[in-house]
């Protein structure tokens, strides 16, 4: 085991960037040596005040502990920050506190963070966004929003991942009419049996089709998906991809409030009627905490004349969009024809919804 006070910080500035790693569990400190090893980076240990504020502007990325993340609070904020620890820990929250571009959940995010250390274009890439989209009321619509997104997104040459995260919601895959398209499905990704490495490349072996990558449950198969199993995967995705949509269930689980805390934006799809409203109120309500900004997409037709203005105030966030029901769509379903056609309300609200980013970002040219 390697103590941290033997690992000395010098004066003297490196020739060529090195990792920091600010981190005080011996455990820990191990492992990331350990990765920085074979990564072929020696980094630089400080956790010392003096220190610490000497190597933060020129290091070539951050590795930091959620216990060690008060030492940070008063350096400018910088890019290239990893927060890293167990599943237990809270990562997220300390990610969103530093202004972290990714979180690391080891074991199980080790071969991906080698992969970081041993390219630094990697670690000089923003990470991609995140898009979470949940029902304001139970079959209202989110997945079907969630799935026109991600092909809307796809068709202009963003590399997409879709993000399954109900294992009891009955697949998006089936939605997507790809049920029967080789590649692994969480089961694979939350197997006791998988490696490190396994974990890095696990966008490789999803199914995908022209540019959109999925990652859905297995019907055969359903599991509940572990916070620490949905940190490993967004975080991988984010330094891949060129965006993330994540179809969250309703329950607000572990897993959906990492989701929650990785997003950018949080759509809530509700029907304009007065139950619905009232029910996607008080699921907004519990969003607060965990996600930073909630949108509305509102879903017609309003039987009772509910006007747009009163269902936001009713629901107290912005409105992103509106959209009338499409017909088509549940024979579409049935089909097995995916919603977002060329043509539609729906795909123009989802133009209209990407078009407003300027976080989206070309695939980058990265390999895990």
């Amino acid at each position: 085991m390697t103590s941290p006070s033997a690992l000395r910080i010098s004066d003297e500035p490196a020739a060529v960037p090195r990792p920091l790693v600010v981190v005080s569990d011996p455990d820990l400190l191990d492992e990331l040596l350990r990765l920085c090893g074979a990564a072929g980076t020696p980094p630089v240990v400080a956790t010392d005040p003096a220190a610490l504020a000497r190597a933060w502007p020129a290091a070539s990325v951050v590795l930091i502990s959620a216990e060690l993340a008060s030492a940070v609070a008063g350096l400018p904020r910088r890019r290239r920050v990893i927060v890293v620890g167990a599943a237990a820990d809270p990562l997220w929250d300390v990610a969103v506190d530093v202004g972290a571009d990714h979180v690391a959940v080891l074991p199980s995010a080790g071969g991906w963070l080698v992969g970081l250390l041993s390219a630094p274009a990697i670690a000089a890439a923003e990470p991609c966004p995140v898009l979470c989209v949940i029902g304001g009321q139970g079959g209202g619509g989110a997945t079907t929003l969630a799935i026109a997104l991600s092909r809307c997104a796809s068709a202009t040459g963003i590399e997409t991942l879709l993000i399954d995260a109900d294992p009891f919601g009955g697949g998006v895959d089936l939605a997507l009419g790809m049920e029967s398209a080789s590649g692994d499905r969480w089961s694979q990704l939350l197997g006791p049996a998988i490696g490190v490495q396994e974990t890095a490349g696990f966008l490789d072996r999803l199914p995908s089709r022209q540019g959109l990558r999925l990652l859905a449950s297995d019907r055969d198969n359903p599991e509940l998906v572990s916070d620490a199993a949905m940190s490993a995967a967004l975080t991988v995705a984010r330094s891949r991809c060129g965006l993330v949509v994540v179809d969250l269930p309703r329950s607000l689980d572990p897993a959906s409030r990492v989701a929650l805390a990785a997003a950018g934006c949080v759509y809530v799809v509700v029907p304009a009627q007065v139950r619905a409203v009232a029910a996607a109120a008080q699921l907004i309500t519990a969003l607060r905490g965990p996600a930073r900004e909630i949108q509305a997409v509102v879903r017609g037709p309003a039987p009772s004349g509910l006007s747009l203005d009163a269902i936001t105030r009713s629901l107290g966030v912005p409105l992103a969009g509106a959209v009338r029901a499409e017909p088509n769509i549940t024979r579409d379903y049935e089909r097995g024809v995916p919603p977002g056609q060329p043509r539609g309300p729906l795909k123009r609200l989802c133009a209209e919804l990407l078009g407003r980013r300027d976080d989206l970002r070309a695939t980058p040219e990265v390999a895990a």
